[in-house]
């Protein structure tokens, strides 16, 4: 029998790659394009997956391709049309765009999402780890690597559960089918999309609508706006999770090997999960005592001069000072003797923009930060934007807050600067959502 065969437009995104391991399953040949390398192709042509890389041609697309899915990144209309969209269309091939596909197979499985601002990802890993340890055999698509699935963002299972990370950009969740929905955070995010917070709230409301009245709604009851509304939402069972659990959190919080209150809520709403599920407490206690995170969320790389150095995937002002402020509360005493540095690259200009009061305040935390020069996602910025917000304003600015800060115009310069200045006991985060992975090739960690 021959295979049928689909096409990746932006193979590299962290969500068409896990889905492109789902058809490398299910026996489909499977191949993609995408602009530059990355550890994610690495990882994919490591599979069997051919990857074109460099300029997108329709030559890329082959000739018996079924079906061809692009990345919500690629245009789709007018001048800005992908070549190979455009030969897609020419031939008649089945087009998808990511959340579309996705929402076909949510519709095939019992799907449990978790949406929210922020939280998604680790959630996300941390439930389908639950399941895995529980026996249930899920099939996860998670927006990050996780150490349980061999360092992938994907794992295949037999069952009919189905754990995803529903995003909201562009409207991208309300393609999904969920029967469980898990809501963890929500703020003004994605503001090339979202042009006021209000938006970004009615998103979320239509979100909720898509669940079956016989469907689960887990909702943080801390914040007042998924409070307001989950409760207005229809669905039969909406369960809170808050931190007026006392003794959950706190067993929580002495169970866990991930550092600050915000990964305490995301493991609440899990613990709920798992209730729904059927799993016993004692898998839970388990996997939660076990778990080490995801890819890229405070995840350890190894020592510089006696310094802890981790990766973090943080660009939004909150999840900065949350993680930050995490930091310290666990290295306490290892601070009281070394510096907190955070190595930051902001994400998008219009981000920068919008929110720079708060990213003036968000490294409150720190010791001294350095500042790299604002990542450019292709597609979605004005070369205005680009003249009236830079690093070299944002550091100025944060300095005036009263935290130290340095801008450096090359990864090479940041990395000379670290291995100059850190000592044993200070900690190094390493921050941003662009391609700050580069710096790794200039730090030698032991």
């Amino acid at each position: 029998m021959t295979k049928k065969s689909v096409h990746f437009i932006g193979i590299g995104g962290i969500g068409m790659s896990a889905l492109a391991q789902w058809y490398l399953h299910e026996g489909w040949r499977v191949s993609g394009s995408d602009e530059a390398p990355s550890p994610i192709i690495a990882m994919l042509r490591k599979k069997g997956i051919l990857v074109h890389l460099g300029k997108h041609e329709a030559g890329n697309v082959p000739k018996k391709a079924d079906h061809v899915i692009y990345s919500q990144a690629v245009g789709i209309t007018g001048r800005n049309m992908n070549p190979e969209i455009r030969e897609a269309k020419k031939r008649g091939v089945v087009l998808r765009s990511y959340p579309e596909a996705l929402g076909e197979l949510t519709k095939e499985k019992y799907t449990i999402a978790i949406c929210g601002t922020h939280g998604k990802s680790t959630t996300t890993g941390f439930a389908g780890v639950l399941l895995k340890h529980a026996g249930l055999d899920p099939t996860v698509i998670v927006g990050a690597t996780v150490p349980e699935f061999h360092n992938s963002n994907f794992l295949y299972g037999d069952s009919h559960f189905l754990v995803i990370e529903a995003d909201e950009y562009k409207g991208s969740f309300l393609h999904y089918h969920p029967d469980v929905v898990i809501w963890t955070s929500v703020e003004w995010e994605h503001i090339d999309y979202f042009r006021t917070f209000k938006q970004t709230l009615a998103h979320f409301r239509r979100f909720l609508a898509r669940v079956p009245e016989k469907g689960y709604i887990i909702a943080n009851k801390d914040d007042a706006e998924i409070k307001k509304i989950a409760v207005s939402c229809g669905v039969r069972h909406t369960i809170y999770y808050s931190f007026s659990e006392k003794k959950a959190a706190e067993k929580i919080r002495h169970t866990m090997k991930l550092c600050g209150e915000h990964n305490v809520s995301n493991a609440l709403a899990v613990f709920m999960l798992s209730h729904i599920l059927g799993i016993p407490d004692y898998i839970f206690w388990q996997t939660l005592k076990r778990f080490s995170g995801v890819g890229r969320r405070m995840e350890y790389k190894g020592k510089l001069n006696g310094a802890f150095v981790y990766d973090d995937y943080g660009h939004h002002p909150t999840e900065i000072q949350t993680t930050l402020t995490g930091v310290r509360q666990k290295y306490r005493k290892r601070l009281q003797r070394g510096k907190l540095w955070c190595v930051y690259q902001p994400h998008q200009y219009q981000r920068t923009k919008y929110l720079f009061r708060d990213f003036t305040k968000a490294f409150s935390s720190a010791h001294g930060v350095i500042m790299l020069d604002i990542y450019s996602v292709a597609g979605r910025e004005t070369a205005s934007l680009k003249k009236e917000v830079n690093s070299q304003k944002l550091a100025r600015a944060i300095i005036k807050q009263k935290t130290p800060a340095l801008y450096m115009p090359s990864f090479k310069d940041a990395a000379r600067f670290l291995k100059k200045t850190v000592r044993n006991n200070d900690i190094v985060v390493v921050m941003g959502a662009g391609d700050i992975w580069k710096i790794w090739r200039y730090l030698r960690l032991s």
